[in-house]
């Protein structure tokens, strides 16, 4: 029989354990059995989870010998319980934290960047799931690639286009100098009392520049072209007016390229979204063409199909797939099919009768080629079913014409869509 621990060895192993050491490297100091150090400290937790007075004023005392704040222990006590609801039971926990030190020592990891990168992955892990981050973080380089080279191709229409404005601009300026310039030249003249306008005047102005020293010829050769000047101001303004107004233009261009920018940026965010949801360019015009079909051969618009699709998936399919639905919509056009089976059953005894009733103009009518496939079918002879389909709507037709207002004719005419229906189908297979 194995001798009794004393409480001198329980109180080593349990302080031990709270300086972070493993249970063998306890057993291997102390001198005891793995197995007798695993009871010791299950039998302490059991105790402290049903807490006595002794076990508590033993645990702060032994927290008190090891230097460890209530504070830090509460603390200690929550990594330890993440930890547990990780995966990481209390065996391999000395050997899980050794670990993650051992590699973040090698990767030359600081605490605060270990907590903040651990942080941004848990974030991370409540929309995306763990096992699926890799692929995420791919998928986002190859779109930040995709939104760079975009982005590139922007900055260079609006370089090209900031160019033409500043080509734009530069010309704009010079028109203005020179209207500046003309304009200072009249003022000048102006406050000389010399109306450039007022020819008499102005030839008083070159006589008393020649009177005093001035060459007139220059001085006339230069002033004679005022009319043209005025001309050419008036062209240059134009041409501001124009430049402006092209400016103008360039400036609501770049813009609008600015805001195309934008709209391919969100346009490849949504594409990308529905490509990893498995809904590509290839599937989505599969189901445009697929609702088209369904729109041709129930003779709706396509818009419309379109809307009722998308307002049958909201109100029908589930997490299925919506295939109960389905399920439920082919049972009820099988009983709407042998409704209408029915139906024609009975439209075909009452035609029988009708057309046995009427055989007589019938027959007064089938020397014409419409209805000769009728008059081969009463002979006994093979009539392809479209020509005999043709001809009975013939003959459906000249039996509603006699009586308009005959209560039969109603029933005729549901025959007849009928027929009609049937050779368009026979038809589109072929």
């Amino acid at each position: 029989m194995q001798p009794p621990v004393s409480d001198a060895t329980k109180r080593a192993v349990i302080e031990e354990y709270l300086r972070g050491k493993s249970r063998d490297e306890i057993a291997t100091d102390l001198r005891v059995g793995t197995g007798t150090v695993s009871k010791i400290i299950s039998e302490w937790k059991t105790c402290l989870d049903y807490p006595i007075a002794d076990e508590l004023r033993e645990l702060a005392l032994g927290l008190q010998k090891l230097g460890i704040s209530a504070s830090r222990y509460a603390e200690g006590a929550r990594i330890a319980s993440y930890l547990i609801k990780l995966g990481v039971n209390d065996e391999e926990f000395h050997h899980f934290v050794s670990e993650i030190y051992g590699r973040c020592k090698k990767m030359d990891l600081q605490p605060d960047k270990v907590a903040y990168l651990l942080k941004q992955l848990l974030d991370l892990s409540e929309s995306v799931p763990l096992q699926q981050i890799p692929e995420y973080i791919e998928r986002q380089t190859s779109r930040k690639g995709k939104l760079k080279q975009e982005i590139e191709e922007m900055e260079l229409k609006i370089i090209e286009v900031k160019s033409r404005l500043d080509i734009v601009l530069n010309d704009e300026a010079t028109t203005r100098d020179e209207l500046n310039q003309f304009s200072s030249f009249k003022t000048e003249m102006k406050k000389n009392g010399v109306d450039i306008l007022d020819n008499p005047r102005f030839m008083g102005a070159v006589v008393g520049a020649r009177s005093l020293g001035f060459d007139p010829r220059v001085m006339v050769e230069k002033l004679s072209n005022i009319q043209k000047l005025e001309i050419d101001q008036k062209a240059l303004e134009e041409k501001v007016e124009f430049l402006e107004k092209k400016s103008q233009v360039l400036q609501i261009k770049c813009n609008n390229l600015e805001k195309e920018e934008l709209v391919h940026s969100y346009r490849i965010s949504i594409y990308e979204d529905l490509e990893s949801m498995g809904m590509g360019i290839k599937e989505l015009k599969l189901l445009w063409n697929t609702i088209k079909e369904i729109a041709a051969v129930n003779n709706i618009s396509a818009d419309e199909a379109s809307k009722k699709f998308f307002s049958d998936v909201i109100q029908q399919y589930d997490d299925k797939l919506g295939f109960e639905g389905k399920i439920q919509n082919l049972k009820s056009e099988i009983q709407k099919n042998e409704v209408v089976q029915c139906q024609l059953s009975a439209i075909t005894a009452m035609l029988n009768s009708i057309i046995l009733n009427q055989f007589d103009q019938i027959q007064a009518v089938s020397g014409f080629v419409e209805f000769g496939p009728l008059a081969k079918a009463a002979k006994g002879e093979t009539v392809p079913k479209n020509q005999l389909k043709n001809a009975v709507i013939k003959a459906i037709d000249i039996l509603m014409s006699k009586d308009p207002t005959d209560h039969s004719n109603s029933a005729l005419n549901v025959a007849r869509l009928l027929l009609l229906e049937d050779i368009q189908k026979s038809d589109d297979i072929a």
